[in-house]
């Protein structure tokens, strides 16, 4: 998650948005979604990718997912300060 929004605040900033707006837009984007299942299932299935690494990539967007609301919201309060 950290790697991905440090990606999204760079590429915000490098397009002139200011710097709480390159935040939020890092954060609100960093998390994996939902198309990622059909992505690594389909590439599990045809065996692109062994299907351990499918069923870990899986988790590990799952994970990410669940995350976002948090880190939405611990976001948000560093902000307010």
């Amino acid at each position: 998650l950290a790697l991905n929004a440090s990606l999204m605040y760079g590429i915000a900033r490098a397009v002139v948005t200011g710097n709480e707006d390159a935040q939020r837009i890092a954060v609100l984007l960093a998390q994996g979604g939902e198309f990622a299942f059909v992505l690594f299932a389909a590439a599990g299935g045809e065996r692109i990718l062994a299907p351990a690494t499918a069923q870990f990539l899986v988790l590990v967007v799952t994970l990410s997912m669940l995350l976002a609301p948090i880190s939405f919201a611990a976001h948000e309060r560093l902000l307010a300060r």
